[in-house]
């Protein structure tokens, strides 16, 4: 932002300098060309008074020669002066010619006019003096000269010596102006590339201060730089020590198997051990995966209708033992009345919360950890503290444990170990969630970590006053204990040994038949002769990877379930499998939990989805699911109201919003053809393609009118 308005503030002095020379330019070209005109004003006056001088000088020539013409004697000599007198006359006729076609005022036009008639008058008289003394008629020639010649000579003499003098004072007027606006040319050139220079110093100085400010702040920046450094020194240490601690369990403990010896508990406790150290192992790659995307700026974060009651249930199913093992009550205590869905990440918000309580048992020996929940309609704000009795924290500490790699000391390191980077993917979360996390604390009187989370406004809210957070039917949740009964083909295209035979074991529990192959081409060749119900892709395999298998099979008319398998968590990827016709994406190392709702949702079972929940699990949990489809049947008219009406206007962000929610949610209640019809309409809106659009929205509101016609009956 500083830099943008350095470049700002450079930019306009610049351009300011830029104008100002083309307002100085603009001066210069402006004050030459007037000159030029003035110039070309005075040049012409000049050849003005050149003619009225000429027209004097030729008048004053015909008066002497006309005298001395007078005086002689010899014909001969008055013949000679005659042609003289006759070349003057002709020089005064062009002259004054030239001044009343050439002068351009029309004051000097009146007065040559003026002279002319003058001269007129004159020239007659001359003309008779002339006659007399070519007759020889010397005397009255000489009285004429002297009563009428000499006294026309004179008012036309008078009247050329008037003119010019004029016209030399017009001269001197428009010499006197160029003087004058050449002063005032001077005096704008002088302030307007004064102000230039001025500006010129004042951006000079300006840049050099602001290096001399960069510089600072490089220097500063480095200071932090080294600093972190040997932050993140002392996380590599530190995770050197988290990574190799899980990692020596699993490694020992996996060898260990390898006794056929060992009795069946102790091989239980083994793999408990292992299953434990592996879970530790994997969060921590969480953790650093997560401060990488949030650093690098992809960490997407949803906002859709979230249930914080049943994030709360999920939390507590999962930390609640943890605090239970360590001997710590857990509680979960809400102020009705909350509402009842708010827009949200629900998965984010979970991961915020179980930081925050996996935290609090940590740094906890004795007591207990409880999350408060209220919400402040007035502030419009959800607010959930996490409360514990542990050690607490000095002030100081407070202010280091948000920062990335650090913990409160070195010494909280040493004894209760983690990556010291909970608390800040917490904070970034929350930031990203219009939310904030502050913490209260005291040594030795526990900790205090406060997430508020602000709503959206203008929402009607639904308010809940009453429930039971614990009660099994708030969650639908598939217990790996219970394994499913399928029956159908799977194709699992997998080139890991190893993958194979963890993946091929999941899924031979469930009854269904399972085809290996080990890259895509075999992918392929295998479904050209065999009917797969649903195929399991690996991402990246040799010969033809799986990106290239789905996008030939979804080219050539494939339209069964296909579930990529991948290690790479990012967003575009996800983004990609999903463009490509892929109709589920479960993340390595495989969650057995989800692994079996997956294949839940898209293999065919042996009896119908709601017969199966039912004989799957306890009553009280079948009647709990019973209710969540019920109230998803009674949603389906809304949401295909708005589907519909996202489809008639091409709203692509709505069409791809909402078929993304069937898609996701269709199968988990059982209606799988939801979820596939809702995935074609979603790849298509994706991409913005309205062929074959409305095929599939009239298949979905037809399988959505014969599920209401059904459950109506």
């Amino acid at each position: 932002m500083g830099q943008n308005n350095s470049n700002i503030v450079i930019s306009s002095g610049f351009t300011a300098i830029l104008l100002l020379l083309v307002v100085l330019m603009s001066i210069s070209i402006y004050t030459i060309i007037e000159n030029n005109k003035s110039i070309s004003d005075i040049l012409e006056k000049q050849k003005d008074s050149e003619d009225i001088f000429n027209m004097r000088d030729a008048a004053n020539h015909r008066a002497l020669y006309l005298y001395y013409m007078a005086s002689l004697k010899d014909p001969f000599e008055q013949d000679d002066i005659f042609l003289l007198f006759n070349d003057e006359a002709v020089n005064f006729i062009n002259s004054i010619t030239r001044l009343r076609q050439g002068t351009k005022n029309a004051e000097v036009f009146e007065d040559v006019e003026k002279i002319g008639q003058l001269a007129n008058i004159g020239s007659k008289v001359q003309n008779e003096a002339i006659e007399l003394i070519r007759n020889n008629k010397i005397e009255a020639a000489q009285i004429l000269i002297r009563n009428k010649v000499t006294l026309a000579q004179d008012k036309v003499m008078t009247g050329l010596t008037t003119l010019y003098n004029k016209q030399q004072a017009r001269l001197n007027l428009e010499i006197s102006k160029i003087h004058t606006k050449n002063k005032a040319t001077f005096l704008m050139i002088s302030v307007v590339g004064g102000f230039a220079i001025l500006l010129g110093l004042l951006i000079a100085l300006y840049v050099y201060r602001h290096n001399h400010k960069t510089l600072l702040n490089i220097q500063q920046q480095r200071s932090i730089a080294e600093q972190a450094n040997k932050s993140k020194s002392h996380f590599l240490a530190n995770m050197s020590h988290e990574i190799r601690t899980p990692l020596t369990a699993i490694i020992g403990f996996s060898e260990s198997m390898l006794d056929a010896n060992r009795n069946p508990i102790e091989h239980h406790k083994t793999v408990k051990t292992i299953v434990r150290n592996g879970k530790h192992l994997l969060q921590l790659i969480n953790d650093i995966l997560d401060v990488s995307k949030i650093e690098a700026g992809q960490l997407q974060i949803e906002r859709i209708d979230t249930d914080p009651l049943a994030v709360l249930n999920e939390v507590e199913s999962i930390v609640g033992a943890q605090a239970r093992e360590k001997g710590l009550h857990f509680n979960v205590n809400v102020q009705f009345p909350i509402p009842e869905t708010f827009k949200s990440d629900p998965v984010r918000l979970k991961q915020i919360l179980i930081n925050l309580c996996c935290n609090a048992i940590k740094f906890t020996e004795t007591g207990s950890v409880t999350i408060n929940t209220n919400y402040r309609p007035q502030e419009n704000i959800f607010s959930f503290t996490v409360i514990d009795t542990g050690i607490g924290m000095t002030e100081k500490a407070i202010t280091k444990i948000f920062s990335a790699f650090t913990q409160a000391d070195a010494s909280t390191t040493r004894k209760f170990g983690g990556s010291g980077l909970g608390l800040t993917i917490s904070r970034q979360l929350a930031k990203k969630m219009n939310g904030k996390i502050k913490c209260i604390s005291k040594p030795n009187q526990g900790s205090q970590f406060f997430l508020e989370l602000h709503m959206e406004t203008n929402i009607s809210t639904h308010l809940i006053y009453e429930h039971n957070y614990n009660e099994k039917d708030m969650v639908q949740s598939f217990n790996p204990n219970q394994t499913p009964k399928l029956s159908c083909n799977i194709l699992l295209a997998e080139d890991s040994p190893d993958n194979q035979k963890l993946i091929s074991m999941y899924v031979n529990r469930t009854g269904a038949n399972i085809t290996i192959v080990e890259n895509g081409k075999q992918a392929i060749e295998k479904t050209l002769i065999i009917d797969f119900d649903l195929i399991l892709m690996d991402m990246q395999m040799p010969v033809m990877d799986g990106i290239t298998a789905v996008t030939y099979l979804r080219e050539t008319g494939y339209d069964k379930p296909i579930i990529m398998l991948s290690a790479n968590t990012l967003k575009s990827d996800l983004d990609h499998a999903a463009k490509i016709g892929v109709d589920e994406y479960i993340v390595k190392p495989i969650n057995l939990n989800y692994f079996y709702q997956v294949l839940i949702n898209y293999a065919p079972t042996q009896k119908k989805a709601l017969e199966y929940q039912s004989n799957l699990e306890p009553p009280e949990i079948a009647d709990g699911m019973q209710k969540l489809i019920q109230k998803f049947i009674l949603s389906l008219p809304e949401k295909i109201k708005l589907l519909n009406t996202a489809y008639r206007s091409l709203d692509w962000g709505n069409l791809t919003t909402i078929s993304h929610n069937l898609k996701g949610t269709g199968g988990s209640f059982g209606f799988h053809e939801i979820t596939n019809i809702a995935e074609k309409i979603n790849r298509l809106s994706q991409q913005k393609i309205e062929s074959d659009l409305k095929k599939y929205v009239n298949e979905l509101n037809n399988e959505i009118e014969k599920i209401l016609l059904k459950h109506a009956a």
